[in-house]
């Protein structure tokens, strides 16, 4: 199973408030990474890869030269190994599926 959901928890929800574009009705789930990956555990799945993306939330981050310290990072690791970040992505394998 894979999630991907905007982070609540991240610099740039917490740096811009209520203006951070991931507050919207649309997104209905909100967690924080941690949250997700206990949810999904307690009803049978095991992580495989968890993390966050980038500064993306923080507009200056999208643009040059700035943007090359938000990109190049996920380019390179796809996700990063912190909570943080503007997106939370989870890979997670059925515990049942083991056998």
């Amino acid at each position: 199973m894979l999630i991907a959901t905007p982070n609540p928890k991240g610099v740039a929800a917490r740096l811009i408030g209520q203006k951070w574009s991931g507050w919207r009705d649309d997104h209905v789930s909100l967690f924080s990474p941690k949250v997700w990956v206990q949810m999904v555990k307690g009803v049978g799945f095991k992580p495989i890869r968890v993390g966050t993306t980038g500064l993306s939330g923080i507009p200056l981050f999208r643009s040059t030269p700035f943007a090359i310290f938000n990109y190049l990072p996920l380019l390179a690791f796809g996700i990063l190994p912190w909570q943080h970040g503007e997106a939370f992505i989870g890979l997670f394998q059925s515990i049942e599926s083991d056998v």
